[in-house]
């Protein structure tokens, strides 16, 4: 569920990068996200330990930069060390 947004600059397509930063506590994710083909950074609000939601989200909205842009885009995430951020790491890392 999109809660805000705030307006930045677009990120310059030849970067390519989708930016992630989780705010996570037992309650509550905050998510905020920015895109390379948005020029705001979209804020999400997940319940605590929601982990298919926060990989849905991420693959959503990769999978509509990377058409939109034709090719594909990495994405970097940041979290704070508190509650669930291991376990959340663990998560999101890429499969091998």
């Amino acid at each position: 569920m999109e809660i805000s947004s705030s307006t930045l600059p677009a990120v310059a397509a030849e970067r390519a990068t989708m930016f992630v930063a989780l705010e996570l506590s037992k309650s509550s994710w905050l998510v905020a996200l920015h895109s390379p083909v948005a020029d705001k950074v979209s804020m999400h609000r997940f319940v605590g330990g929601d982990v298919a939601g926060l990989l849905a989200l991420i693959a959503r909205k990769q999978t509509q930069a990377e058409a939109r842009l034709g090719r594909t885009i990495r994405v970097l995430s940041c979290y704070e060390a508190g509650y669930d951020g291991l376990a959340t790491s663990v998560a999101v890392r890429p499969r091998h």
